[in-house]
């Protein structure tokens, strides 16, 4: 394995731990939080009980990791177009981690008049969640 596929596999490891960490962790510290029916943004929203925990100890290094995968595999992979545009994609849902850590969404992350921090908030989110499958698909 070359030293590229190495750190995009730490990388990889990393980033998922991450997300994984700060979904459990942020979640049994919010009272009444529910997986099924709460945005994961809500975790960090304004006014969440551990809101800069989640933001910066868990969006944050989710984020980089992410995106330090993306970038790994893109040196150690085959160039293709395909290819290319998945790992670019990635780095795109990526980005709306660390976007989530330094634009939190307000409270409840659905208000009737949304800060400028929700809206672009909503912009990083909704690129990354639209896309990301359709990157993956184009990945794999």
């Amino acid at each position: 394995m070359s030293i590229g596929a190495r750190w995009a596999l730490r990388f990889a490891v990393l980033g998922a731990a991450a997300v994984l960490l700060l979904t459990l962790l942020g979640a049994a510290g919010f009272p009444g939080y529910s997986h099924a029916s709460q945005f994961i943004s809500e975790l960090g929203a304004r006014g969440a009980p551990h809101e800069l925990w989640v933001r910066f100890a868990g969006f944050l290094p989710a984020g980089i990791f992410v995106g330090l995968f993306a970038a790994a595999a893109f040196c150690a992979l085959p160039r293709s177009g395909l290819t290319s545009a998945g790992l670019f994609g990635i780095g795109v849902y990526a980005l709306g981690y660390v976007a989530a850590a330094f634009f939190p969404c307000d409270a409840g992350c659905r208000p009737a008049q949304p800060s400028l921090s929700q809206a672009i908030h909503n912009v990083f989110g909704l690129a990354g969640y639209l896309l990301a499958p359709l990157f993956l698909y184009a990945l794999s």
